[in-house]
């Protein structure tokens, strides 16, 4: 039963890191994610011998025990547990794998910003971090403000939030409590090193 539980688990997480990638693939369509499952989803149910939905809504029941089971076991409230099941009525990926994906996309955008200030390619950024070095010390090494790069990500991530808060993403407060953090952990940010 428990080798049940991990394959539906892990077909779970399979797929949402599938849709999230359809979702956030460039030019994909509206319409066309919700007239085609992912290939994927499509895989899965026809090595299983049953359809689409009827996959989907098995993940769907699983979600919703596990649910049930972390608020049995006291691992959640019941207002985290109604959140959750709200989250999975409304197709929504686990909070977790959201604010993960969110943090993934703040890092790409901090690194694009750095690279734009000192003038080279996220991709010339990202070889130089993984290497050791920190972006204030790429920042020094090129003759460039630290003070400039931080303001071009403030900057940056202040339009993206301006976007998201007219687009109804997000609320205003829900942006200005992001950019809050994003200035609290920014000496932090610019001053990290893998070494």
């Amino acid at each position: 039963m428990k080798f049940r539980y991990w394959l539906v688990g892990g077909l779970a997480a399979a797929l949402i890191v599938g849709w999230g990638a359809l979702v956030l693939a460039p030019g994909a369509g509206a319409q066309e994610e919700e007239t085609r499952p992912p290939r994927i989803l499509e895989r899965v149910a026809r090595k299983l011998g049953i359809d689409v939905e009827t996959l989907e809504a098995a993940f769907k029941e699983a979600r919703l025990d596990a649910v049930d089971e972390a608020l049995a076991a006291g691992r959640i409230n019941d207002e985290q547990a109604a959140n959750a099941r709200e989250r999975i009525e409304q197709g929504k990926p686990p909070l977790r794998l959201a604010r993960a994906r969110a943090m993934h996309h703040a890092r790409h955008a901090i690194l694009t910003s750095a690279a734009t200030a000192l003038g080279i390619t996220p991709d010339e950024l990202r070889t130089e971090l993984q290497a050791g070095a920190s972006i204030a010390s790429v920042a020094a090494e090129r003759g460039v403000s630290i003070d400039a790069v931080k303001a071009q990500i403030v900057a940056d991530a202040e339009t993206k939030l301006a976007e998201f808060v007219a687009q109804g993403r997000i609320d205003q407060a829900r942006a200005d409590a992001a950019l809050a953090r994003l200035t609290d952990r920014l000496d932090q940010i610019v001053n990290r090193s893998r070494s």
